[in-house]
């Protein structure tokens, strides 16, 4: 069982000199609720190759960090999927 959250919308930040910023955001997120973590990969690289979307890993709480910062933020790079296999764990 996949979670699919879509959020829309724009994440607000007072920066050090109190005036207020904002960034746009537009996101799918997916959480696994239940089940073999293969099933919310196929999903993800199904998104990835043919809705054109890529992958991210920062929070939108982690990006308002950045934005009250004044982070100008780095260039934008899609992250690579992993292929896995049915036995694969996400355990050390």
């Amino acid at each position: 069982q996949i979670e699919v959250a879509f959020d829309q919308g724009l994440v607000v930040a007072k920066g050090e000199d109190e005036e207020e910023k904002q960034e746009p955001i537009c996101e799918v997120e997916l959480e696994l609720k239940s089940g073999q973590t293969e099933a919310l990969f196929t999903l993800a690289r199904s998104f990835c190759e043919q809705g054109g979307m890529r992958l991210g890993n920062l929070s939108k709480a982690a990006k308002g960090y950045r934005l009250a910062s004044g982070y100008a933020g780095d260039e934008v790079k899609s992250l690579a999927l992993v292929d896995s296999s049915p036995t694969d764990t996400v355990e050390f």
